[in-house]
């Protein structure tokens, strides 16, 4: 069971709402959209449960990469407790900065966007990466790390890292 903590009640959420409109001559027609998805884990280590959460700031210099290690306890829980990942259930990043940030790794998680080493994700100034597994998580191997990092040589770049998962 997680490191330290007795309970979470996180719930990721990712989608789309809002009213489309067409204004007529004579009648405005309206419609609602409304896509959301919002998987529900209670605290644990089953298929829908986390047991463990990770969040960060950075702020790397240009050119730079910030390596997260997910199994070797390196990072640490927002109570101090040090973490080592056997599954990742959701991965949030938003680009806080101005410059692109690169996505790279060498987990299933990084994988799964269709990723290679000589294809590196990137997400652009303003913009985030959100990815949810509702079952049992992407599994993490022995080493396997995800990086992410200021594409830009000129300026320096920063993210926020949200990460749900189970402890090893």
């Amino acid at each position: 069971m997680a490191t330290n903590l007795t309970d979470l009640a996180l719930t990721p959420q990712a989608g789309i709402s809002g009213t489309v409109n067409r204004l007529g001559d004579l009648i405005n027609v309206s419609g609602n959209l409304n896509r959301v998805s919002r998987p529900t884990w209670g605290f644990g280590t089953g298929d829908d449960e986390v047991d463990q959460v990770f969040e960060d700031t950075e702020d790397p210099t240009a050119g730079a990469l910030k390596t997260y290690t997910l199994d070797d306890a390196s990072m640490v829980n927002p109570l101090g407790g040090a973490i080592s990942f056997s599954h990742i259930k959701a991965l949030l990043i938003v680009n806080t900065g101005d410059e692109e940030l690169v996505f790279k790794g060498t987990c299933a998680l990084w994988r799964a966007g269709g990723a290679t080493p000589a294809n590196d994700e990137t997400i652009p100034p303003g913009g985030s990466l959100l990815r949810v597994h509702p079952g049992a998580g992407w599994a993490v191997g022995a080493g396997e790390t995800i990086a992410l990092g200021n594409d830009g040589v000129l300026a320096d770049g920063s993210f926020d890292i949200v990460i749900l998962g189970l402890e090893a």
